[in-house]
């Protein structure tokens, strides 16, 4: 299933997706339901190679703790001394969140 997931392109994924079928846990009838209904049917979300078209830097599991890193890091890089929440609202306001 890792391969599935950090394929980087369409030709990867169903390369990955054909060995995931040929594996001994495809055989499994609940977790092939599983994986099909769950994880493939919103592939868009978690696949590289879909994930790869959106202008976001996260691409670990971890999404929001790396997230939380890279705001720490500007906060502290950028406050120089204006460390308080108005200024951190600001940089989450004008840094992350879409305009529309």
């Amino acid at each position: 299933m890792k391969h599935v997931a950090s394929a980087s392109n369409q030709h990867d994924f169903d390369k990955a997706v054909e060995v995931l079928v040929d594996s001994e846990c495809w055989k499994n009838e609940i977790f092939r339901s599983y994986f099909k209904e769950v994880w493939l049917s919103v592939k868009e979300l978690w696949v590289m190679s879909y994930r790869l078209e959106f202008d976001v830097v996260l691409t670990t599991s971890n999404g929001i703790e790396a997230r939380n890193h890279v705001l720490k890091a500007q906060y502290v890089k950028s406050s120089s001394g204006k460390r308080s929440l108005t200024f951190l609202i600001m940089t989450v306001v004008h840094g992350y969140l879409p305009d529309k």
